[in-house]
């Protein structure tokens, strides 16, 4: 087994290997102390903790947004679930700046947003209405169809049908009401007892987004461009201490 961290620069992909346990740790990059562009590069460690998912292996199953490989036949794996959290987070925020959705069916029971309008008769029966965005993307998730988004930007209610959708994979399979995870989420009964779950995976994929984000500048390198003979440049710790700082500028000649 390969025991070399890898990395990726797209924290969605990070979030979701995060969310099976595999280590992350940022490294964030800027080119001087007054530019606002960040480039943030993710750590990934080999495995997860329990040994249960292989790095490598879960990326090359997902080559170009593709799956193949191991997820082309587990199409309900927790990696692909969270990473349609991932992408309904992205179209759901388009949604919300009035941009139409409509859900398809990724694999039996897991649906995701794409752009154009749905049928209207998805739209219609007993609906959910949440401010809990986190929520909203995992009832998507689960086949509720998106209804409508109201309420100012710092404040948003996202209304969607109580039932999932009727599935086109499974034509016998009944339509979930997925009114009762909306109920165990309000009564705080998710986790740890159906942490496990399609629900209960968004939910955690999309924590663990939130923490990578959260972490992403806890610690800033500034990259020093400058060639000598003997060096290309250097990246130091934006708070590192000023004797480092000048040991960097003595060595380069240059100031940081």
């Amino acid at each position: 087994m390969d025991l070399s961290w890898l990395t990726t620069r797209n924290t969605f992909e990070a979030a979701a290997l995060a969310s099976l346990g595999i280590g992350t740790r940022p490294v964030t990059m800027r080119k001087n102390q007054s530019d606002t562009h960040d480039i943030t590069e993710w750590n990934l460690k080999p495995a997860s903790d329990d040994g249960l998912h292989q790095t490598s292996l879960l990326r090359q199953s997902f080559n170009n947004g593709k799956p193949q490989g191991l997820l082309a036949t587990e199409t309900l794996h927790p990696y692909l679930l969270a990473v349609r959290a991932m992408h309904n987070r992205s179209l759901l925020l388009e949604a919300q700046s009035g941009r139409p959705m409509r859900s398809i069916e990724a694999a039996p029971g897991s649906w995701i947003l794409e752009h154009g309008h749905a049928p209207p008769s998805d739209l219609t029966g007993s609906y959910i209405e949440t401010p809990d965005q986190d929520r909203a993307i995992a009832l998507i998730g689960l086949g509720s169809a998106l209804i409508q988004i109201t309420g100012p930007q710092d404040h948003r209610v996202y209304r969607l049908t109580r039932l999932s959708l009727p599935s086109k994979l499974l034509p016998s399979a009944p339509r979930a009401d997925n009114g009762l995870w909306y109920a165990r989420h309000r009564d705080q009964t998710v986790f740890p007892e159906h942490a496990e779950t399609h629900f209960g995976r968004q939910l955690h994929a999309l924590h663990c987004l939130r923490e990578l984000r959260r972490r992403q500048y806890s610690k800033i390198y500034i990259i020093i461009q400058h060639k000598t003979p003997f060096h290309k440049g250097a990246a130091i710790a934006q708070n590192a201490p000023s004797e480092d700082k000048a040991r960097v500028q003595r060595v380069l000649g240059k100031k940081i």
